[in-house]
């Protein structure tokens, strides 16, 4: 446990709610708001002014932001792929431009043609080297090649709305994604076939003596997966799923080549809230930080993985490092973090205030740890 620790809030507010937020490699906030704005927030101390830039105009609502892969040095604010409508865009940051126009994106891809259904839209993007995988309202899942411009619309595809996607590192010539619905199902795609190459359906939750019984059904917010290949999704029940089947160096072959990630013999469910977990993030070997739809945030540390458990490891076994409440925040839309190269965790959730102002609060955590 921490010996000592700092904790710095600040906060930013907008007349719309923050429906999206990411950071760039060199630490720069991404903030999307829900009517059609994204603006760019330097954190650094040496900033004279943190909104630095901001981008409007666009399709509609910000529904999810992803940086540009770059081979070079994290030193700008570089390029960016916005979800907004039915279409992605993408901006060069680095314009000279405060206020850049949605006219002035570098490319601009319809994902969802228009079938008059208006409330199909684009809900989270990912972005992994040449490859976007996005999730739609439909249920529908897909990819966008960024060099051909084609898209591919998956064989599969989600009963409910489909809310989030997430790359599995895999080798260099493939894409393999996860995306996750309100139907309860994760499904593992092969973005070159359009395969469904596994899935995962965790609608009926394990049975433990201390987890209350939750009437909200456990649709799938946000899925996240590291770069050690570790998944993690949080439920609309107050669940956390892990699922380390794709982790390196576990599973039946410690170098097998094939992600596993939702093999039911190496997923574990954790009941850590009352209510609805609507971001989950990756911030540490085998930890975790959450947020939850009223602002509850937990930094959590998983227990040593446990193989052939099935779904049924209880709540005892997850250690809550640190937790806190947002100050302004009232409901949560969207979370991001950020670690800088002086291990000072940053921590960014988006949402609305209790009188409907967008607020965006950021946290920054900056731990001692006893020698061991």
């Amino acid at each position: 446990m921490p010996t000592g620790e700092y904790v710095n809030v600040t906060s930013f507010e907008a007349p719309a709610s923050f429906t999206a937020l990411t950071f760039t490699g060199a630490g720069i906030l991404l903030a999307g708001g829900e009517d059609g704005t994204l603006r760019v927030y330097d954190l650094s101390p040496a900033s004279q002014r943190a909104l630095c830039k901001a981008i409007k105009g666009l399709p509609g609502e910000v529904s999810s932001i992803c940086c540009q892969p770059s081979k070079l040095p994290p030193v700008a604010l570089g390029k960016a792929w916005i979800a907004s409508g039915k279409r992605v865009l993408l901006f060069d940051l680095d314009s000279d431009t405060l206020v850049i126009r949605s006219q002035e994106a570098q490319e601009v891809a319809t994902l969802i043609e228009d079938d008059g259904d208006e409330d199909n839209v684009l809900n989270q993007i990912a972005v992994s080297k040449d490859m976007i995988a996005y999730s739609c309202d439909s249920g529908a899942v897909g990819v966008y090649d960024i060099q051909t411009k084609k898209r591919r619309v998956m064989k599969a595809m989600h009963s409910s709305i489909c809310g989030t996607v997430g790359f599995a590192p895999t080798r260099p010539r493939e894409s393999k994604f996860v995306s996750g619905g309100y139907d309860s199902q994760l499904l593992h795609f092969d973005a070159s076939t359009g395969s469904v190459l596994s899935r995962l359906d965790i609608s009926a939750p394990a049975s433990t003596g201390d987890s209350p019984i939750s009437l909200a059904p456990p649709f799938l917010y946000s899925v996240t997966i590291d770069s050690n290949g570790a998944m993690a999704t949080g439920t609309a029940d107050g669940r956390v799923i892990v699922g380390r089947g794709g982790e390196r160096g576990q599973g039946d072959r410690p170098n097998r080549r094939k992600w596993n990630g939702l093999n039911i013999d190496m997923v574990s469910q954790y009941h850590i809230a009352e209510g609805p977990v609507i971001g989950v993030a990756w911030v540490g070997p085998s930890e975790l930080l959450s947020v939850t739809l009223r602002g509850r945030i937990k930094h959590l540390r998983l227990p040593e993985l446990q193989q052939k458990t099935g779904s049924t490891i209880g709540n005892m076994m997850i250690q809550t490092l640190w937790e806190a409440y947002t100050t302004k925040v009232n409901k949560v839309d969207c979370l991001a973090t950020f670690t800088t190269s002086e291990n000072v965790l940053h921590i960014a959730i988006g949402g609305r205030t209790s009188t409907g102002r967008g607020c965006v609060e950021v946290w920054k955590r900056e731990c001692e740890r006893k020698a061991q």
